[in-house]
């Protein structure tokens, strides 16, 4: 009896350094995600374009485990915005996705090759949600970096290509991407404060219209058979 006690805990001992182990190990929950983010400036017809391929992708190149794609424009987990997009790619059911090559992990890994190489007008980024949500979306680390002596922004900028092209060339590393939405395009108006002070145009009253008019303002609310309605201008 001790000679077999022995051999159970001997094999318990091989058996608990030889299994992998992880904090939140990553499992196949039949989806994946994909962040499409163009550069700053585009339409969002531009957008749509990238977000139509990447699609294509996962119905042709992926379609015996690809059970359909639903796409999001305007948002991602790097910012909002026309150049941003989120993709969700059901996979077909456990049962008909018995193969390894045909899991999760493996069709996020074929993807990112034609994905982030073949689709030159944006950065496509395939990823596997998390085995928790809310405790990070990716394996790996995050890096801030900073101007330290007073750098301009484009010159951080500068620096920080220049970061993620020397993360890209390492063979350790995968995926390698900024957090973030890049500069876009701005319009700086020159107000004549002197002729809206004569007319009694304050600084308040500028801001607030033109926040209408490009945007949208709450008025009031109004009865319409028997619901309650909201009244909003737009210009």
């Amino acid at each position: 009896m001790m000679a077999v006690y022995g051999l159970l805990v001997g094999g318990m001992v091989v058996m608990y350094q030889n299994l992998p182990t992880s904090f939140l190990p990553d499992e196949d929950q039949g989806s994946l995600l994909t962040i499409v983010q163009d550069p700053p400036g585009p339409t969002a017809e531009a957008t749509e374009a990238v977000m139509q391929k990447v699609a294509g992708y996962f119905t042709t190149a992926e379609a015996a485990n690809v059970e359909s794609v639903f796409a999001v424009r305007g948002f991602s987990f790097a910012g909002q915005g026309q150049n941003m997009g989120m993709m969700f790619v059901k996979l077909k059911d456990w049962s008909e996705r018995k193969d390894l090559l045909a899991s999760a992990a493996a069709i996020a890994g074929r993807a990112f090759g034609p994905l982030m190489g073949g689709i030159r007008e944006a950065m496509v980024i395939p990823i596997v949600p998390p085995a928790v949500m809310e405790l990070g979306n990716s394996n790996g680390f995050s890096a801030q970096l900073t101007a330290a002596a007073g750098q301009s922004h484009e010159e951080l900028v500068q620096a920080r290509n220049m970061l993620l092209g020397q993360a890209s060339q390492s063979e350790k590393l995968t995926a390698v991407r900024p957090n973030g939405v890049g500069d876009s395009s701005q319009f700086q108006l020159n107000i004549d404060w002197a002729k809206a002070g004569a007319v009694g145009v304050t600084a308040a009253d500028v801001g607030s219209f033109l926040a209408t008019a490009w945007s949208s303002a709450y008025v009031n609310d109004f009865l319409y058979e028997g619901r309650v309605k909201r009244v909003y201008v737009q210009g």
